[in-house]
């Protein structure tokens, strides 16, 4: 497992006003790679099996981990093949809904689970941890980054992870208006 995309920067989640909930800022995104010499054919790539789970951890390990609780949205993700900005596929794991309900630095642990339908066991595979990133108060919080390329890449292919919108100059007419009377 591999850190794609980091996450910077949230917006404080305040219970009770779910609307106005903004997620981690870039959308954090794993990638899952298989040497060819253990799966020649890429079939992991399309495993319904594979789920990454997301949990919250302190800023650094020596400090007493969060209570998960402080962690709001979808915090799982099944695999999806996708293909990146060089235009090669690569097994993906996309967290577009995550948002945090205290203030605080923080750090992503995401762990990479393999099901196994027959037996109903779920088996831990790996794990990676997020660079530290802050949550900041509502009016601290500089606003939406601008969407990155791997985000945009990824929209494209079906994949529903927020964007910024674009900026929208103000509507002028095209022709100077004469107020001049003659």
């Amino acid at each position: 497992l591999a850190m794609v995309q980091q996450p910077k920067i949230g917006m404080v989640a305040v219970q009770g006003k779910e609307k106005a909930r903004k997620p981690i800022d870039p959308a954090p995104v794993v990638r899952l790679h298989v040497d060819r010499s253990i799966d020649r054919e890429q079939n992991f790539m399309v495993n319904p099996y594979y789920i990454c789970v997301a949990s919250l951890k302190a800023e650094k390990d020596s400090l007493p981990s969060p209570p998960n609780d402080l962690l709001a949205g979808t915090n799982c993700s099944s695999v999806s093949k996708l293909k990146d900005t060089t235009d090669e596929y690569g097994a993906y794991f996309t967290f577009g809904d995550l948002s945090i309900k205290s203030i605080g630095a923080y750090r992503l642990a995401f762990h990479l689970y393999e099901l196994h339908p027959r037996t109903a066991d779920i088996q831990y595979l790996t794990s990676v941890d997020s660079n530290t990133f802050k949550i900041v108060a509502a009016k601290d919080f500089p606003g939406m980054s601008a969407t990155t390329f791997l985000t945009r890449t990824f929209q494209e292919q079906g994949v529903k992870l927020r964007a910024r919108k674009e900026p929208r100059g103000r509507k002028r007419s095209l022709e100077p208006e004469d107020n001049s009377s003659e």
